[in-house]
């Protein structure tokens, strides 16, 4: 009978709950007997608290408990799948993004691929040239060829007028053109360009990728969801290395518009 009681909990929880209201009962009971005030209050306070303490550890056990446990269940299967992925942050801003940090820390080499990126590049390219003057880092940038069909796509899309995109893409290339000549001494800057739909845009910061996601409206805004993945060495697997496999297959030789190290290519002199 001891072990038994001693192995199943429950009937423990029970039996204490029972015991308590039946002593918060009787305290009840004696406490109507007695004609000093003081003890009528002391008994019937204590027989509430023995009441109420039995009735809340069933509902807490049942109810509370039950709910507390799936939660933190939850929690630890949504940290440890987060963990699996490689996510190290999300942002609901494209403007949330810590670029300026992230530059900062990159020691060896950072990869920025997007449309033509007109406006980041003009807010970040100060930065990065002062990070290439001061180490020695392998910039590569992709941006959609001028001769994708997509540039015509993205004017329609956002009602610009016809040619911007490519004036766009030629004067962001002059601004990584203009970098590579002035760190040339230090770091190296290539350019490339990619024909494919560009539905999202992707920042590489040695061992983290930034992914920024691009509306399906036209409606532009800067509430862009934003994940920052980190590189999982130990097991290679996650976010990182499909953004990084992507980023592998957009960079070829034939694509090779500029470098700072080789010059630019001969058959693209005209752009």
């Amino acid at each position: 009978m001891k072990k038994w009681l001693e192995n199943d909990y429950i009937i423990r929880l029970w039996l204490s709950s029972i015991l308590f209201v039946i002593m918060g009962g009787a305290l009840f009971v004696i406490a109507n007997k007695i004609k000093s005030v003081a003890l009528l209050n002391f008994f019937n306070s204590v027989g509430a608290v023995l009441i109420v303490s039995g009735v809340y550890n069933v509902i807490y056990e049942y109810i509370l408990k039950t709910k507390l446990i799936n939660l933190i269940i939850e929690k630890v299967k949504l940290k440890s799948s987060v963990d699996k992925v490689g996510i190290n942050d999300v942002m609901l801003r494209s403007d949330d993004v810590p670029y300026r940090e992230l530059i900062r820390e990159t020691m060896s080499a950072m990869t920025i691929v997007h449309a033509y990126g007109a406006t980041w590049t003009r807010n970040y390219i100060e930065i990065i040239k002062q990070q290439c003057l001061q180490r020695s880092l392998d910039i590569t940038v992709i941006l959609l060829s001028i001769n994708s069909k997509f540039c015509d796509s993205i004017e329609v899309h956002y009602g610009k007028e016809k040619g911007s995109m490519t004036n766009s893409i030629q004067r962001v290339t002059e601004y990584w053109k203009e970098l590579g000549k002035e760190v040339s001494a230090k770091s190296v800057v290539k350019v490339y360009y990619f024909d494919g739909n560009p539905v999202h845009s992707l920042y590489k910061f040695d061992n983290r990728i930034v992914v920024v996601s691009n509306k399906i409206s036209n409606k532009l805004s800067l509430n862009l969801p934003c994940i920052i993945c980190n590189q999982k060495k130990e097991v290679k697997e996650g976010l990182y290395y499909i953004y990084e496999e992507e980023i592998g297959e957009l960079i070829s030789e034939e694509n090779l518009i500029y470098s700072n190290q080789g010059g630019e290519d001969e058959r693209n002199k005209d752009i």
